[in-house]
């Protein structure tokens, strides 16, 4: 969960379109989830895995897949 993405590439493995995924990435900046870099025009987004809370997501959505 450490790599970096572009938005292109979230909306690849998301599904969604590029103004929905966008809309959804400002969301989860604004809480502290995910970090933005910017290098010129190029936005690169990464999940904050030291956060807490993030953590905590993640443990869910682990625990939701396997079925427990």
């Amino acid at each position: 969960m450490a790599e970096e993405l572009n938005i292109s590439e979230v909306c690849r493995r998301t599904g969604l379109n590029h103004s929905t995924t966008k809309a959804h990435l400002r969301v989860l900046i604004a809480s502290g989830l995910i970090e933005e870099k910017t290098f010129g025009r190029i936005r690169i987004y990464r999940y904050r895995i030291e956060d807490i809370r993030a953590r905590s997501l993640r443990n869910l959505f682990q625990l939701w897949e396997s079925g427990a």
